[in-house]
């Protein structure tokens, strides 16, 4: 067999288990328990209405557990993702390299233009775009998100 294949295959196994058959057999395994715990707690409760409160209330309760944890940890998994994932940290270094570049060309023309001008309304637009360059690159540095800033 292909050795390629047998790597999807595993993953795929990994993946299909972990997430959508655990999911399922997890969920039902803990109904079925906290059932049969119930009628010490509680005295009888039939199945069916259990079953159907249980099958509201979890979804309930496990989205906003889910949404607490990624407001928390979602800035610290992209970083180790980043980190371990270098194609993702190109794609992010490339698209702030090609900022920079953009902002690089205007500066030059922005200059170009300041020692050759010799119309004083021409040089002080020209001055104003340097000031817009120098206001991107401030954006930059204090952290701003480069896919917000052009």
């Amino acid at each position: 067999m292909n050795r390629e294949l047998i790597k999807r295959a595993w993953l795929y196994l990994r993946t299909g288990y972990s997430t959508y058959l655990i999911f399922i057999f997890g969920g039902s395994n803990f109904i079925l328990i906290l059932y049969g715990l119930a009628p010490e707690i509680s005295g009888n409760i039939d199945f069916i209405p259990f079953a159907l409160i249980m099958v509201i209330a979890m979804p309930l309760i496990a989205i906003l557990i889910g949404r607490k944890h990624w407001a928390r940890q979602f800035g610290t998994e992209a970083k180790v993702q980043t980190e371990n994932n270098p194609y993702m940290f190109l794609l992010v270094q490339k698209s702030k390299d090609e900022l920079l570049y953009k902002i690089q060309i205007e500066m030059i023309d922005v200059m170009k233009g300041i020692l050759i001008e010799t119309d004083p309304q021409k040089k002080k637009e020209l001055a104003e775009r340097a000031t817009e360059c120098q206001k991107v690159l401030s954006r930059l540095i204090d952290g701003e998100d480069s896919r917000n800033i052009l």
